[in-house]
């Protein structure tokens, strides 16, 4: 079976128009133990303990704690966005079930009732569960970006996945269809994942025997890897049929209309990059990189999207201002300084002195899009390289902060997280 197919189905969904953008539902973020005390999984726990026949000690220290941790991580996010009532972590939680309990029946034909009463038996059948729970878990992020927000939709941080859950960063959430991971790291960041999510004394277990450590990390990537080392073949798609398990949940977002202006525009937005053909020019189209960094003429686009909408400007603005999706001084827009390479002589708002076209390029204020989304965008669109006809001045000034931003949890400019509402206290 193809990595990226699953259930008969490309595991990357295409991009679909929305009459709803996607950035505009709010999402709650909820603890892993809540989620599987929700009455649809309210029984996964008793099934995965009756089925491994595990000591209490050992399945709680394991099992349960890690099926905490990966669906506080997961939450509730569809594996395809066109069938939303089929989660990533109902999908996961079948497929675990289905794969562990073949794996128990046949290695108990083969070996006995005895082998998962020795620790090397229950330490592999611990090794099917976990890595078919984990499989792939980095796919969640191949076709959207996801970041915190308070309940108004407001933005909080881009949700740094590699670090901790959500829950560690606010209440609420959402996101925007956007390829956040390129489908050829997904295999590296599945491992890195499943190391993080995995609880330190199940890894510990597993990292007993270097022989179920090696074929673990594998089988993150290769479903079957765990079967055929014990030389079993395995019909995942025919388990999955086989097994009397349904986790279709409801969708519970909510979507705010004080931001909708802003989301509408993002998407318009997205969609004048998607029908541009041909290389993007900063100074003619008022959309390039420069220095790396994705620019665009704020004052241009904003006023043709509400021309179109027959809206306020500053209202799109204020908006769009509030979603963490381009470069903020505080409250107002962190306009960038061009400068004309090869030239000398800065003018008196920071462009090289050069001609009309310099002075037409001053005249413009250039806003840049937040680091993490302008690498989706432009992994995703083409048309993109570095312009080599303008710099940017102090381009390399608050990059240290910035960084050390989305490391700091609980605090954004020595402000305490409100975790009740998600905002800033």
């Amino acid at each position: 079976m193809s990595q990226n197919i699953f259930m008969g189905r490309s595991i990357y969904s295409g991009k679909k128009r929305l009459q709803i953008p996607l950035g505009a539902k709010i999402y709650p973020v909820h603890s892993g133990r809540s989620r599987l005390n929700m009455p649809v999984f309210k029984d996964v726990c008793s099934m995965f303990k009756q089925l491994t026949v595990a000591p209490d000690d050992l399945f709680g220290g394991t099992y349960k704690k890690l099926l905490e941790s990966y669906s506080e991580f997961v939450q509730l996010i569809p594996e395809h966005e066109d069938i939303p009532s089929h989660s990533m972590l109902g999908n996961s939680l079948k497929r675990s079930f289905a794969m562990t309990r073949s794996f128990v029946e046949k290695m108990k034909i083969r070996e006995g009732d005895r082998f998962y009463e020795t620790d090397r038996g229950s330490r592999w059948v611990f090794a099917v569960f976990s890595s078919s729970l984990l499989f792939r878990v980095a796919k969640l992020f191949v076709d959207k970006q996801i970041s915190l927000c308070d309940q108004k939709g407001g933005f909080i941080c881009h949700w740094p996945y590699y670090h901790k859950s959500m829950l560690a960063y606010g209440k609420y959430f959402k996101m925007r269809h956007m390829p956040a991971v390129s489908s050829d790291v997904v295999s590296d960041l599945s491992v890195v994942l499943a190391k993080q999510l995995m609880p330190d004394c199940a890894f510990n277990w597993i990292a007993e025997d270097k022989n179920v450590l090696i074929h673990w990390f594998k089988a993150l990537n290769i479903l079957d890897e765990m079967f055929s080392v014990h030389q079993m073949s395995l019909d995942v798609e025919a388990l999955m049929r086989s097994v009397d398990l349904y986790f279709e949940t409801k969708n519970e977002h909510e979507v705010e209309k004080d931001l909708l202006l802003g989301e509408e525009y993002w998407e318009w937005m997205l969609e004048q990059i998607d029908c541009h053909k041909d290389q993007w020019q900063i100074d003619s189209d008022g959309l390039g990189v420069v220095d790396g960094e994705l620019l665009f003429d704020i004052d241009r686009y904003v006023e043709e999207f509400a021309k179109v909408k027959g809206v306020s400007s500053d209202k799109v603005k204020t908006q769009l201002g509030a979603l963490g999706l381009v470069s903020m001084q505080g409250s107002d827009f962190s306009y960038k300084s061009l400068q004309k390479l090869g030239s000398s002589g800065l003018s008196s708002t920071g462009l090289y002195s050069g001609g009309s076209n310099t002075d037409m390029l001053d005249a413009k204020r250039f806003v840049a899009v937040d680091m993490s989304v302008a690498s989706a965008i432009m992994n995703r669109y083409k048309g993109f390289e570095d312009s080599n006809e303008y710099g940017l001045l102090g381009s390399t000034d608050g990059i240290y902060s910035r960084i050390m931003g989305s490391f700091l949890g609980n605090l954004i400019d020595g402000s305490v997280l409100d975790k009740t509402g998600g905002g800033i206290l």
